[in-house]
């Protein structure tokens, strides 16, 4: 999710995730991520700040962690929705996180289906894993989307 010059995200400790490539643009970013598992039910809360301040979305799962990750990345797009700047409706078809290369690297590939008035669209997006699955599950949710949603605009 792009936003305009002069916007200031709140800080992500990766800060690779806050820039876009223009530098006259701001992502949002994570500014907070809970996760409450009991024996059988997970709930994630995804916070993720912008020129507006914060924006939240949860969503609940199983336990078992393949379950936990699709629970993440719903939650994210349930913050993304709260923003209200897009008529489309998105969903998580898939979560994984595949060694990639020959290196020992893990990447979080997560894919959504974003549901228009003229149709349905697979959307995909990545991010590798630096230290916290989680965290890229929420970067790779955002990479999916964000060519899908407009630039917000901020009133003087």
């Amino acid at each position: 999710v792009r936003h305009p010059a002069g916007a200031t995200p709140l800080p992500d400790q990766h800060a690779g995730d806050q820039t876009a490539g223009g530098g006259d643009e701001v992502r949002l970013s994570i500014t907070r991520l809970t996760i409450v598992v009991d024996h059988q039910r997970a709930h994630a809360t995804v916070a993720l700040g912008g020129p507006s301040g914060e924006v939240r979305g949860t969503a609940d799962a199983g336990s078992a962690d393949s379950a936990v990750l699709e629970a993440v990345a719903l939650a994210t797009l349930r913050a993304i929705a709260s923003l209200h700047i897009c008529g489309d409706e998105f969903g998580v078809v898939a979560v994984s996180t595949p060694h990639v290369g020959d290196v020992d690297v893990d990447v979080a590939v997560v894919q959504v289906e974003c549901c228009r008035h003229l149709g349905t669209e697979r959307l995909t997006g990545a991010s590798e894993v630096r230290d916290d699955v989680h965290r890229a599950v929420i970067r790779a949710t955002l990479d999916a989307v964000n060519r899908r949603l407009p630039l917000l605009t901020l009133t003087p």
